[in-house]
């Protein structure tokens, strides 16, 4: 078992790394993006991301999860074989068909998005990268049920290489502006599939399989309503926005929501891998609850303390990934974390759900928010243009979160410390307030940082002032610290022992 438990823990930190890599990637395009687009042209190339964003998941049809449930109900190589074959000739007329569709669609849609900002090369680059990237996904999940992390990270590792180096070469280079965006994602794509199907090698034939193409599809096709869903939370608003502001003003809200994203990957994503597994391991102690509960409150801890420290570290760097057209967008990084906390807070609030196996009710938290969502962004963006839509995301998050909790709570009930919470949440807004208001009255770059720094530092004592963290936890703490000075004392010890 120890062995399992540490491969599992290999795939796991190798897996992740393939996810920072990609954020990576994005973040280093950042200035490139911005001091060769410019602010308007960045707010189009968000909006074509977020085209590219939903139509990627019809073209996979839900193929890449539904591998891996079906992928493991065979014990030999000639059934793995037959899944991997037919969920290829599922994904194949998919990804074949949205990319066209797409393509021929192109000029219809472009006179009806962002009021003429969108040309129809651009979407119809859009859909053929929706093609390739469709049908790139088979591969990757190959690896995965495979287990073969080292094949899956070094393949996205040159995949990505492939499409920074294309972009950077095409935009910077040659000159070619957004289009030698699209062109460099096209590259990266196309390198992505060949070189995942060539490590396929033989594995590919004409196998095809009617039962294990009912059972790929009645897992895959759900997916899709999903993805839907979460596609208007997160990428529906800024076409509403782009109806009613500037494209420079798009461009600013995109800039901060790639911003605002580090806090996603960082602690979102990962909560969202490592949350399933640690909750059902404790579901039949008897401390559940009180441990739900707890992680609950830590991780809006956390997630309120990393959105402040972002937030506050923004309008320092934002210098060195952009020019001062850009600037603006630094206020609207603070509340769009908060919207990411408080949707990542859903993953723990879901737990009555999780255990009930009563998935149907998450859709109804996501669709009752979805309608929310777009009903305050046509009553708010048109009045109070970006903060409106930045508003708009943080109450849907919220509402979300509060409605999974409500339908899980009513199949398992968890006492959630909501006092708690609304300390934390307000102690970070506080000691933002009062950075800003302090950095705002100083000139010097030195004092800024430090009044940011007191701030950072202000959050915790705050907390424990105010009795949030309770005496066994500050124990526990205590122990902890001892711990590591006593380590750290005895490495000096060793070490001055140790000297000549």
């Amino acid at each position: 078992m120890r062995k399992d438990i540490y491969s599992a823990f290999g795939d796991f930190m190798i897996y992740g790394l393939g996810a920072v890599a990609m954020q990576a990637v994005s973040i280093l395009l950042i200035p490139v993006y911005t001091r060769w687009l410019g602010v308007a042209d960045y707010g189009v190339l968000s909006l074509l991301m977020g085209i590219q964003f939903m139509l990627v998941p019809l073209a996979q049809a839900g193929m890449g999860s539904a591998l891996f449930r079906s992928y493991y109900d065979y014990n030999d190589e000639a059934g793995h074989r037959g899944v991997i074959n037919t969920a290829f000739w599922l994904l194949l007329p998919a990804s074949l068909g949205v990319g066209a569709i797409a393509y021929l669609l192109a000029g219809a849609a472009a006179g009806q998005l962002a009021r003429d900002a969108i040309e129809v090369r651009h979407l119809q680059w859009i859909a053929l990268i929706t093609f390739a990237e469709g049908l790139g996904i088979l591969p990757f999940s190959v690896f995965r049920a495979r287990r073969q992390a080292v094949r899956f990270m070094t393949t996205t590792i040159l995949t990505l290489l492939v499409r920074l180096g294309a972009i950077i070469w095409m935009v910077v280079v040659l000159r070619s502006g957004l289009m030698g965006v699209l062109h460099g994602m096209f590259i990266g794509a196309v390198a992505g599939v060949a070189g995942g199907y060539l490590q396929l090698g033989r594995t590919l034939t004409w196998m095809f399989n009617r039962g294990d193409a009912a059972r790929l599809l009645r897992f895959g096709l759900p997916l899709i309503p999903i993805n839907v869903a979460f596609w208007v939370l997160a990428v529906s608003g800024r076409y509403i926005l782009a109806r009613h502001v500037t494209m420079e003003q798009v461009g600013l809200y995109a800039l901060a929501e790639r911003l605002a994203n580090v806090l996603n990957v960082v602690l979102v994503q990962p909560l969202g891998l490592l949350w399933l597994p640690v909750m059902l391991s404790v579901s039949r102690q008897e401390h559940a609850r009180r441990f739900y509960s707890r992680m609950f409150s830590y991780f809006m801890m956390a997630g309120v303390f990393a959105s402040l420290c972002l937030a506050l570290v923004v309008p320092e760097v934002l210098p060195l990934l952009a020019p001062p057209s850009f600037f603006p967008a630094a206020p609207f990084v603070f509340p769009l974390c908060l919207g990411f906390v408080a949707f990542g807070a859903s993953r723990i609030l879901n737990v009555g759900t999780d255990l009930a196996r009563t998935p149907e009710r998450y859709l109804v938290a996501l669709t009752i928010a979805c309608a929310v969502f777009l009903v305050g962004c046509s009553l708010l963006i048109p009045r109070w243009a970006v903060w409106g839509l930045v508003g708009v995301t943080i109450a849907a998050s919220t509402l979300f979160s509060g409605l999974v909790f409500w339908f899980g709570n009513q199949q398992y009930r968890v006492r959630f410390d909501w006092t708690r919470v609304a300390v934390i949440v307000a102690a970070g807004v506080l000691c933002y307030v009062l950075a800003q208001a302090g950095s705002g009255l100083v000139a010097a770059a030195g004092w800024r940082w430090g009044i940011k720094l007191a701030a950072a530092v202000a959050y915790p004592v705050i907390l424990l002032a105010s009795g949030v963290v309770q005496p066994e936890e500050r124990a526990e703490l205590a122990r902890q610290w001892a711990a590591l000075r006593a380590r750290t004392r005895g490495g000096r010890d060793v070490a001055e022992r140790n000297a000549p």
